[in-house]
């Protein structure tokens, strides 16, 4: 698999802070992940947040923020959703509507996408494992279901890495650091 992406999103040394990996995927989970990733940065830790929602950056600045949104638009179906209008429709609806962004989001809030979406959304998340630099994380917060969909084939690449949905006291203990307040 050809990595598009190499530049890593950590920044410091692997022997510096706990690196903390937020899966907030879906829009509904942003309102969560927030105290999270300002606990995470008031320790000292080195925060990656990780959405599918096209909304932009979660928290205060000092955590980094990939959204998987474009390359889960490039994974099959949104490919086929594309490409299956005629070109007659897409100009019935009008410049001021995104046919694309319309369909796509009708499809994402049915049922049978929602089986798919830890699929889809993990094959997004490949693309970019050049960045991620897996080895490195110590922690993961999942915080939905395709979250934990994400975090265990993290796992199943670095298995040192713990998961919940919370910051758990222990990993700063482990590493020296005072616990942060709650």
């Amino acid at each position: 698999m050809a990595e598009r992406h190499q530049e890593s999103l950590w920044t410091g040394t692997s022997a510096g802070p706990p690196r903390i990996l937020v899966a907030a995927v879906i829009s509904a989970r942003r309102r969560l992940a927030e105290p999270i990733v300002r606990r995470g940065l008031a320790a000292g830790a080195a925060v990656l947040v990780l959405t599918a929602d096209g909304e932009g950056p979660i928290g205060p600045p000092g955590a980094a923020h990939v959204d998987l949104l474009p390359e889960i638009q490039r994974v099959g179906v949104y490919r086929f959703l594309d490409h299956t209008w005629p070109r007659e429709i897409n100009i019935s609806l009008g410049p001021n509507l995104h046919y694309r962004r319309w369909l796509w989001r009708r499809w994402a809030r049915t049922r049978y996408f929602s089986g798919l979406r830890p699929w889809v959304t993990w094959r997004a998340l490949r693309r970019r494992l050049g960045q991620l630099d897996v080895a490195q994380i110590d922690h993961v917060v999942a915080l939905s279901q395709e979250a934990f969909a994400l975090a265990w084939h993290l796992h199943r690449l670095n298995p040192d890495l713990t998961i919940s949905n919370d910051i758990p006291d222990h990993l700063f203990e482990r590493l020296g650091l005072p616990v942060p307040a709650a």
